[in-house]
């Protein structure tokens, strides 16, 4: 027997088609599924309003973090909870497409077991990839390095 949950963590299994191609899928893999679900009229739609949504998320999390880290506070939340901002080698606020360029480090960072983000370990200024490639740091607030506004 399935359930409707069959396949939240499977993505695309033995060749049926799945919306999705990562971790988490549209809840049911296939559109005979979908069709039980939600009828024969409404698989075009279920499949659109799900790639709209995951559209949307996307694109709301890359602006959080550019626009955090670029922004005056020079942190997202997280950063601020432990006192750390971003900031240009030489002390200065981020510009918004350097942050854009954070963002998509990171993937980069990630791609093959994180290597880029075990940089940090090994360089002098304890930087990832990406942040050696935007030219920026990461700095604790209260550092000497670490310019206040």
């Amino acid at each position: 027997r399935r359930f409707p949950w069959h396949g939240l963590f499977i993505g695309d299994v033995a060749g049926q088609r799945g919306m999705g191609r990562g971790c988490v899928d549209f809840p049911v893999h296939n559109r005979r599924h979908v069709r039980r679900y939600v009828g024969d009229g409404m698989v075009g739609v279920a499949f659109s309003l799900w790639s709209i949504a995951g559209l949307a998320s996307s694109v709301f999390v890359m602006l959080y973090f550019s626009k955090s880290e670029s922004g005056p506070l020079r942190a997202t939340i997280g950063k601020r909870a432990i006192g750390l901002v971003v900031q240009t080698m030489d002390g200065k606020q981020i510009t918004f497409n350097q942050g854009l360029s954070r963002f998509f480090g990171r993937g980069l960072s990630s791609a093959i077991f994180c290597i880029g983000y075990m940089m940090a370990g090994f360089t002098e200024k304890k930087q990832t990839l990406h942040d050696i490639l935007t030219k920026t740091e990461v700095l604790f607030k209260g550092d000497d390095e670490a310019s206040t506004r």
